[in-house]
């Protein structure tokens, strides 16, 4: 994400009142990511067999968020053949993303119908 922001809208705040602040419950926590962690610890592949309609759609932004930040060019979702309800679902999910180019059932022999491979558009 990127924002802009005018230097006279921001305002230098020493540790000791990060602090204050914190324990007062003013600040939940302040956290940073690395991409360079990030890139080390992410996986081409994602397991969501067994998830939630709701829970499924929301693992898969963040993982789909994730990918896009460490520039995977394609990743694999499994979500299992089933009654093919969790497939659709996400496929339905996966249309309506820009940054999603195209998408497929992986190879027969690697799991078919289960597993949905997705190319990115970076």
């Amino acid at each position: 994400m990127i924002t802009t922001v005018g230097r006279d809208k921001l305002e230098k705040i020493s540790a000791d009142e990060i602090n204050n602040l914190k324990k007062a419950g003013h600040i939940s926590g302040i956290s940073s990511f690395n991409v360079g962690e990030r890139k080390l610890n992410f996986k081409p592949s994602i397991d969501i067999r067994g998830k939630r309609g709701d829970e499924a759609l929301d693992i898969l932004r963040r993982y789909i968020d994730d990918a896009t930040m460490v520039s995977a060019a394609e990743v694999k979702i499994l979500h299992g053949k089933g009654n093919g309800i969790l497939k659709r679902l996400i496929r339905d999910y996966l249309d309506t993303m820009d940054v999603v180019k195209s998408y497929k059932d992986e190879h027969v022999d690697r799991g078919g119908a289960g597993i949905t491979v997705v190319t990115l558009d970076l």
